[in-house]
């Protein structure tokens, strides 16, 4: 009788996580967004996409360079990176092709302006992507951190940290070993660093903070789209609408406040057009956040 190798236990709660997911949205038709979305209006966003000082360390610990976090820090004497990138595509470290990685730390420094015209909003810092665990602090003021996956987008308010209209840090600490890093790695190239886009960008006060759709089919061909969301801010209520593929309104409706403080409303859709591989067709969804009886926000989708 053959003998077989005894399954990693963590890749198979990675594919068990992945097949649930996948079914219950294929079953269901779900979509989400769970971190604040960038401003759509070009005035209030900012890329700080570019180069940016770094130092790579291998190993836990920074050292020396510990203190790099404050603004005062002498970090002339460090090389640039291109962000976004890989800081082993750059010759930081060596490529690894393997599911474990060498600890390291990546130690990123830039300075950024926060316009004047943000003043009375919200100002975030979002990551698109950041291989594996990152720290980082605003002005030498810690500003939030996350491991919870390199392939999902964060957002960090800093709001609190920043000072408009003249120049602030952004101090970020990358690490290759977070908790949790297994269920980010495979059996192939595993790279790291701020590997996708980050950028700066401000909301009004009262904003949409997340928001979950969910479709059902009903029989003779009626589509249900429900949608909840949850609004950062006070005095604030959220309105929805629905664009068919040939651009015109299908639906609309007021979402209404529940118990537990989301708004949520159930659009209507007779004899919806289905998506399909042969027929590609989309519907848009449009949130609008009115305070005061006037839109601050509108979010597409």
């Amino acid at each position: 009788m053959a003998v077989l190798p005894t399954p990693d236990f963590a890749m198979l709660v990675v594919l068990l996580r992945t097949v649930i997911v996948s079914l219950f949205c294929f079953c269901f038709g779900c979509a989400w967004a769970q971190a604040p979305l960038p401003a759509q209006e070009p005035a209030f966003t900012r890329s700080l996409n570019g180069d940016w000082s770094f130092k790579y360390v291998a190993g836990s610990d920074a050292g020396a360079d510990e203190g790099f976090t404050a603004p005062r820090f002498d970090a002339s004497g460090w090389r640039s990176i291109a962000v976004p990138s890989n800081w082993e595509l750059k010759g930081f470290a060596e490529p690894r092709y393997a599911d474990t990685l060498e600890q390291g730390l990546g130690l990123y420094r830039r300075s950024f302006a926060v316009p004047e015209g943000w003043r009375g909003r919200r100002v975030f810092l979002r990551f698109e992507g950041v291989a594996f665990g990152y720290d980082l602090w605003v002005n030498g003021k810690k500003a939030g951190s996350s491991s919870a996956s390199a392939f999902n987008a964060h957002a960090f308010d800093v709001t609190d940290a920043v000072t408009l209209g003249a120049g602030n840090l952004l101090a970020v600490r990358v690490t290759t070993r977070p908790h949790g890093v297994e269920f980010d790695l495979n059996d192939d190239w595993s790279l790291s660093g701020i590997y996708r886009d980050v950028s700066l960008f401000s909301l009004p006060a009262t904003h949409l903070r997340e928001f979950a759709t969910a479709t059902e089919l009903r029989a003779g061909g009626t589509a249900l789209l429900s949608v909840s969301a949850s609004l950062a801010g006070t005095g604030g209520s959220v309105r929805a609408e629905l664009r068919g593929p040939d651009g015109r309104r299908v639906a609309h409706a007021l979402m209404r406040p529940g118990a537990d403080g989301r708004h949520g409303a159930t659009l209507s859709v007779p004899r919806a057009a289905l998506w399909s591989a042969e027929t590609p067709v989309l519907y848009r969804l449009s949130l609008q956040v009115l305070a005061k009886g006037k839109v601050v926000q509108q979010v597409q989708e």
